[in-house]
């Protein structure tokens, strides 16, 4: 752990042990029975054990379970020793609703990752804003029925502290060139939208942004870009990096509203990054450190401190 978010603060990926015991929660939305046994068979096969909730929470509606049920699942994981970190069934919407309890309890957690992509990037940012600890930007537990055994375990590898290889860009995905390295903030675009300009978001300035989405037609994204750039979202940024946007109808048109973005910058801005809804979720931890190289020939983001010796796993 080091300094808290802002001004090029880093937070060390928060690696687990290889057979680690993870808590499920849903601060989100419910979770389909069959995904979830799906995911839960999947993750035991590789060796990882599940602290499942104590009975099958009844969902409410888009919700998993009502604010104080999700919200005391969260606390109980958090506060107890016998799991090595939170991983969350699915996304959907709700985890904001939660963060106003939690603002003043975060610090008193110990150090252990939140795992989980889409609306748990509320849960990241809060968190990281409030306390310079990141988590795991991975597939939720719901997502591995659908990526499958091999797919699923290989994205996994990082979040065991294996080295990994930078990720790639092809030069029609470099959309202005440069380098920069600085913090990996970000996660779904539609909650950073939400969030930025709240107490609950960092300070992004100096970072690496990463953004993807799912299901928001062109000019949904068009307006969630132009909206946080009115508020200055992206200035003083280090560089942004897009994901994958999964089902947001013509990609030529998608490709169009992200070449405009970056044009308007002065910094590197690269595409396709393979994490997002689709079919290649790569794992990245908040606040790590990235190195973005970004040329005409194409361009590569590199994560320096997972390809560091980091030693023995040590148990919160």
């Amino acid at each position: 752990m080091t300094k808290k978010n802002g001004d090029g603060a880093l937070a060390r990926p928060l690696f687990l042990p290889r057979e680690a015991r993870l808590g499920l929660f849903a601060p989100a939305g419910p979770t389909q029975s069959v995904q979830r046994q799906e995911g839960a068979t999947i993750v035991r096969d590789w060796g990882f054990s599940l602290e499942l909730p104590p009975e099958e929470e009844p969902a409410r509606g888009y919700l998993a379970s009502p604010d104080r049920d999700r919200l005391e699942r969260l606390l109980d994981l958090m506060g107890e020793n016998k799991t090595d970190a939170l991983w969350a069934t699915r996304g959907g919407y709700g985890s904001m609703r939660l963060l106003p309890a939690l603002q003043g309890l975060w610090k008193d957690f110990p150090p252990k990752p939140i795992i989980g992509f889409s609306d748990i990037t509320a849960l990241h940012l809060a968190r990281y804003n409030a306390t310079g600890i990141g988590g795991w930007h991975a597939s939720n537990l719901n997502t591995l029925g659908r990526l499958g055994w091999a797919r699923g375990r290989k994205d996994w590898d990082p979040l065991l502290g294996k080295a990994v290889s930078p990720w790639l860009f092809e030069p029609d995905a470099v959309l202005r060139q440069g380098r920069a390295e600085g913090p990996l903030l970000g996660g779904n675009l539609t909650l950073f939208a939400c969030l930025y300009g709240t107490r609950y978001c960092p300070d992004v300035k100096g970072a690496i942004l990463l953004l993807e989405d799912l299901d928001e037609a062109p000019y949904r994204l068009d307006r969630l870009l132009t909206g946080l750039s009115l508020r200055g979202a992206f200035d003083g940024l280090a560089a942004v990096v897009f994901g994958e946007f999964f089902n947001c109808g013509d990609k030529s048109l998608v490709r169009e509203i992200l070449s405009e973005f970056a044009d308007a910058r002065d910094y590197p801005v690269a595409r396709e990054a393979p994490f997002g809804h689709g079919f290649v979720n790569s794992p990245w931890f908040y606040g790590e450190k990235g190195v973005l190289e970004a040329e005409d020939s194409g361009g590569r983001l590199c994560f320096p401190w997972r390809n560091e010796p980091e030693g023995e796993f040590q148990r919160a």
